[in-house]
């Protein structure tokens, strides 16, 4: 999936799942295009980077 930019307003009753419930625009991050997608009314689940990459580089530093 290419990297979108979202602007929006999210409701969250534990930090960890956010409802979008409302939408103000979506545009692709390489073109700066503004794209028709609707994420209105979607869950999303919040995602550390920073757990990710530590993950990452203990796989490459135990060789796996």
């Amino acid at each position: 999936m290419k990297p979108l930019k979202l602007k929006c307003v999210l409701y969250t009753d534990d930090g960890e799942t956010f409802l979008c419930i409302r939408q103000f625009y979506v545009t692709d991050v390489a073109s700066q295009e503004f794209r028709e997608e609707n994420y209105a009314g979607m869950k999303l689940k919040r995602v550390d980077k920073m757990e990710e990459r530590n993950v990452r580089n203990q796989h490459q530093a135990s060789g796996s």
